[in-house]
């Protein structure tokens, strides 16, 4: 659940909130999910959304994916949120 709440904080309307305090709460849901089990594919995912659209860390969003598809090669999360990263650099 913390998962997707922190997906959903990055892309609700920027009525609700501003950008930098949908960026905290996002990033606080990630660091629930990871530390309440550190093997879950998406919440590598969204992190690594995070890190590259929040954070400009692209070197620890591009880690971030990769973790992601290593513990689940089938995540469509992981193999979108990955894409679209890709996209960055060309």
């Amino acid at each position: 659940a913390y998962i997707f709440l922190g997906f959903s904080y990055r892309f609700s309307p920027g009525k609700i909130s501003a950008p930098q305090e949908k960026y905290l709460k996002s990033k606080q849901a990630i660091e629930k999910a990871l530390a309440l089990d550190g093997d879950i594919a998406d919440a590598y995912a969204v992190s690594g959304m995070l890190k590259s659209t929040y954070e400009n860390d692209f070197a620890g969003a591009e880690a971030d994916f990769k973790r992601a598809i290593e513990l689940n090669p089938d995540s469509p999360m992981a193999r979108a949120l990955y894409a679209n990263f890709l996209i960055i650099p060309g």
